[in-house]
């Protein structure tokens, strides 16, 4: 049995569409490279967890010899798209030492799992399906 790709993804204000590679927030289009849009896919596909700085590399850049600074500087480009400063991280949080994970604020589509109400944190709001 093969898994679903998702089509896409909402958190806060924003909307990723897979399938063009885009990122919208509300219904205005936020320009992104193409290394920054593959890190936010990675973080989102990995739905909270710490998604180690070394994963990340290789899926962004396969195949390919990076330095960690390309990285940061394409997670820091991708915080500014938005709206994060240095001092208010609202979705990327920095695991110091370890990698990056992307909060888990975000909706999923319908085909994705279910969140059981006991599984959830305070800082987790329950998962909600909006149609495109």
């Amino acid at each position: 049995m093969s898994e679903r790709i998702q089509e896409f993804y909402e958190f806060g204000r924003f909307r990723v569409k897979r399938t063009n590679r885009v990122l919208m927030r509300e219904h205005e289009l936020v320009p992104l490279t193409p290394k920054a849009f593959d890190i936010l896919l990675t973080l989102l596909e990995n739905d909270g967890r710490i998604v180690p700085k070394d994963d990340l590399m290789k899926k962004v850049w396969p195949n390919t010899f990076v330095e960690e600074g390309n990285l940061t500087q394409n997670v820091s480009l991708l915080r500014k798209a938005l709206g994060e400063s240095a001092n208010d991280t609202q979705f990327i949080e920095t695991i110091p030492r370890r990698g990056y994970r992307l909060w888990r604020r975000s909706h999923e589509p319908r085909e994705t799992r279910k969140i059981s109400k006991t599984a959830r944190t305070d800082h987790q709001k329950p998962l909600r399906v909006k149609p495109w």
